[in-house]
């Protein structure tokens, strides 16, 4: 079949009644043709290549040049293994009336683009939840892969060179675990969701900041985070409750940890090293009060281009145990830019600050314990 209104529809229920293997499912799907009906009906039926109503497995299958590429669909277990999923309006997604689980494995998905600005992403979920694991998601017109559903496993990807950005998480629970999110034009991923954890990554050359978290109750820990166009990690959207741990963030364009306006959070055995920028940057852009409660403890930040620890309006933080050395301007600074009177009960404890180019600990204004 070789027409674009032609799809196949599996409506199998049970596990092993619909399985494809080798195969090659080309232009198949109905393509919309103007705006109003791709942002009405963005995944009906005959816009797919394949349509699982139910259980099942497809490997070592291509699925190219149709409309969405493969859409899961119904409470049921579908496999996905060693597919090629390219030149589709979407590669892989699911429709939000279902609730779909299962497992996408060692899968090559990628150049999927865009009509009239709807699709273009590798992967997109919304109600299916599962695993996704070594699979190789680039150069798609927008995002690599987005998550609107919860409690997905993410191991051992590779997804890079994405118009948009790598991951961006809009619901809770992932866990995403030795991941490769590279080379993709904004930000490497992007977390508006709650109580994920983000372990062992390497986060790198993207084109936006490395992470990007609004959100609370992150455990982002042990990951690489290095050479990415703007901030290494960010915290902003007064993100709170979250925790950095034992992360090497290094070589990025500005900062290597900005936290804006985000209250609560803890950073601890960081290693913060040649950011563009400062090493930490505690600011309080939206003069918002919710720059307080930070602790820092035993991070090393050094040889960064700004300060080591900047802090601007910044109150009941602390900061203990971290070493701060050959930073190009002050080691530790605290600041009130707009005089909001939001620089108090700050508390300075065995903190090790040598080497920085001008002053080891700038108090400028407000109060602070050090000891």
């Amino acid at each position: 079949m070789t027409g674009n209104t032609s799809y196949l529809e599996s409506l199998a229920t049970t596990a092993n009644s619909f399985v494809a293997a080798y195969g090659q499912f080309a232009y198949l799907g109905a393509v919309c043709t103007n705006f109003p009906d791709c942002m009405a009906n963005p995944f009906p039926v005959t816009a797919s290549g394949i349509y699982i109503l139910g259980s099942g497995s497809i490997s070592s299958s291509t699925v190219h040049n149709g409309g969405n590429g493969i859409i899961l669909d119904g409470n049921a277990s579908v496999t996905l293994t060693g597919n090629s999923i390219y030149n589709n309006k979407i590669g892989l997604t699911d429709n939000a009336s279902g609730a779909s689980a299962g497992s996408v494995i060692g899968n090559s998905i990628y150049q999927n683009q865009a009509i009239f600005s709807v699709g273009g992403i590798g992967i997109s979920f919304t109600t299916f939840s599962g695993t996704l694991t070594a699979n190789n998601v680039y150069d798609n017109s927008a995002e690599g892969v987005t998550l609107g559903s919860a409690g997905n496993i993410l191991t051992s990807n590779n997804i890079f060179m994405n118009m948009a950005g790598g991951i961006v998480f809009t619901n809770n629970n992932n866990i995403v675990t030795s991941n490769t999110v590279s080379y993709n034009s904004t930000d490497g991923m992007s977390i508006f969701s709650n109580d994920n954890s983000m372990t062992s990554n390497i986060v790198s050359y993207n084109g936006g900041n490395g992470m990007s978290i609004s959100a609370t109750g992150n455990s982002i820990t042990s990951n690489n985070i290095g050479n990415n166009a703007s901030d290494g990690i960010i915290l902003s959207d007064a993100s709170s409750d979250n925790t950095l741990t034992a992360n090497a963030i290094y070589s990025n364009s500005t900062n290597g940890i900005e936290s804006d306006d985000s209250p609560n959070n803890t950073l601890t055995s960081n290693n913060v090293y040649s950011n563009g920028e400062a090493g930490i940057n505690l600011a309080d852009p939206d003069q918002s009060g919710q720059n307080y409660d930070t602790v820092l403890t035993s991070n090393t930040v050094s040889g960064n281009s700004g300060d080591g620890i900047d802090a601007d309006a910044s109150y009941v933080t602390l900061l203990m145990f971290n070493t701060v050395s050959g930073n190009s301007t002050a080691g530790i600074i605290f600041t009130d830019t707009n005089n909001t009177g939001n620089n108090f009960d700050n508390t300075f404890t065995s903190n090790t600050v040598s080497g920085n180019t001008n002053d080891g600990i700038d108090m400028e204004i407000g109060r602070a314990s050090c000891r």
